[in-house]
């Protein structure tokens, strides 16, 4: 049964490799190199809900503090760097909050504390500097690295990438094993900041 969100309630996060290579034309890639794992678990999936918010918090942190539904939040920054639109305990409430992960086009602050959270964060860098500005837009298509994200579509991400698509994939390929307890697997896990393009996990 399907849960808010669109995808079932496993913890497995969906391998991008597979569903490239069995969907080829039909998802997009962000362009590789271009987001780091910043969060405790590297593996992460869902429907998208999107957000402008260029070098502020203030919007990201009402989003952050609303029902997530299992639903990953994408947050166009603008790619800046110069102020962080999220920190550790934005990623905190999240997972409180049902968010299943957070991609950001822009900066996160609090790396280390980002890391020992159990919740899937992809973000272009770091700054120490907390945005100020709270304004912004919901629910609007947009566009990085590539690849457009449109509310209601669906992302999968792991340490190879990021994977977007119109429609569900969840359960076409299937899951990374997860770690006794539910959490994903240490081998899922990237230190903060590394790349996604690392070793791989199949």
């Amino acid at each position: 049964a399907l849960v808010p969100g669109g995808l079932s309630p496993s913890p497995f996060a969906r391998a991008t490799s597979d569903l490239v290579d069995q969907h080829g034309t039909q998802v997009t890639v962000v362009e590789p190199g271009l987001l780091k794992d910043y969060g405790g678990q590297a593996e992460f999936a869902g429907q998208i809900e999107t957000l402008q918010a260029f070098e502020g918090m203030g919007l990201v942190e009402q989003m952050i503090n609303s029902p997530g539904q299992n639903k990953v939040l994408v947050v166009d920054g603008g790619g800046s760097l110069r102020s962080a639109v999220f920190d550790v305990n934005l990623a905190q409430a999240a997972q409180r909050n049902g968010w299943r992960g957070v991609i950001i086009h822009g900066a996160v602050r609090n790396a280390r504390g980002l890391a020992g959270v159990g919740f899937g964060v992809k973000a272009v860098g770091t700054s120490p500097i907390k945005g100020q500005s709270v304004q912004g837009n919901r629910g609007a298509g947009v566009q990085f690295g590539g690849v457009q994200f449109s509310p209601g579509w669906f992302v999968y991400a792991d340490r190879d990438g990021v994977v977007v698509s119109q429609r569900d994939l969840s359960s076409t390929v299937p899951a990374i094993p997860a770690a006794a307890g539910g959490a994903v697997g240490a081998v899922g896990a990237a230190a903060p900041g590394a790349p996604m393009g690392g070793s791989s996990l199949y």
